[in-house]
């Protein structure tokens, strides 16, 4: 498929969160993820997986509704790739740091268990039950309260990046997007800008 319906894709999840993702990392990394697959005459499903905070948790009116972005995410890549299988399943902790999900990554609710899980999982069943396509990781917002660098917390998030790749998955970088308390506080903002580009650079280096 093309990257103008990936592109089109990812728009229509943008306008879902109300809040602005790096997408083109998104789009591009799906693409690359998956290219080597098209040719083939029996194309294995799409297996996503969305770990972060509040973010990818969906939280929203005071925490009243949680809706997360991950079933609209299947449903748009599914019509993009012209119905090809896709699965895309999340864990989002409200009020979580990056780092505090780099200390918990083998509790029950870090990313390290619940990939290792699911890769056992995958490993009992058949051939064709293909294991995570790539894991998308949705982290640091609450980092900015309390870090004291930005090195701090992109450490934090690269980190957790780790975690998911000693687990065989590779990962997929989005952005720390823009909120109201960054608005309120403008040194959350600059901390932000700086985490993000980073990232960013992490991201074309590898």
């Amino acid at each position: 498929r093309s990257l103008l319906s990936m592109m089109k894709l990812a728009s229509s999840i943008s306008s879902m969160l109300n809040f602005k993702l790096s997408f083109s990392l998104l789009v591009s990394a799906i693409q690359f993820k998956t290219a080597r697959s098209f040719s083939a005459t029996s194309l294995p499903p799409i297996k996503i997986f969305g770990y972060g905070d509040s973010l990818t948790a969906g939280w929203h009116d005071g925490g009243m509704e949680l809706t997360p972005y991950a079933p609209e995410l299947q449903l748009g890549l599914e019509e993009a790739l012209g119905g090809r299988g896709v699965l895309v399943r999340h864990k989002g902790l409200p009020g979580w740091t990056a780092s505090s999900m780099v200390q918990a990554a083998s509790s029950a609710e870090g990313l390290g268990f619940l990939l290792r899980r699911a890769q056992e999982a995958a490993g009992r069943k058949e051939e064709e039950e293909h294991t995570i396509t790539a894991c998308v990781i949705i982290a640091g917002t609450n980092d900015l309260a309390y870090a004291s660098s930005a090195a701090e917390v992109t450490d934090a998030v690269l980190e957790l990046h780790a975690v998911a790749h000693k687990e065989g998955v590779k990962t997929i970088s989005v952005d720390i997007p823009p909120s109201a308390a960054a608005m309120v506080q403008p040194s959350y903002g600059q901390l932000r800008t700086a985490v993000n580009d980073q990232l960013r650079e992490t991201a074309v280096n590898d």
